[in-house]
């Protein structure tokens, strides 16, 4: 299996946890999906990420959802961002 591959199916792997915290602090399906895939972005830049072991990439997906989560409602709330008209 190629390295990118893995990487792949790391970052699928933690896909749905990821959403799930994004919409838990946002209450938005549109505005959680659009954060999830930045945090996943991050990460998947990220060597730590791969390298972590479960416990720790569990933490960095907790800990970067919710930033880039807390980030887009701030640009949303400053008008940077159009608010989502889709909610969950």
């Amino acid at each position: 299996m190629k390295e990118s591959d893995k990487r792949a199916a790391v970052l699928r792997y933690y896909e749905a946890d990821c959403y799930r915290i994004c919409f838990y602090l946002l209450h938005c399906e549109t505005l959680a999906a659009k954060a999830a895939e930045r945090a996943l972005r991050k990460l998947a830049l990220s060597d730590l990420f791969y390298m972590a072991s479960t416990e720790q990439a569990a933490s960095l997906i907790k800990k970067v959802s919710a930033s880039e989560a807390l980030a887009l409602r701030k640009q949303v709330l400053l008008g940077k961002q159009k608010p989502a008209t889709k909610s969950g």
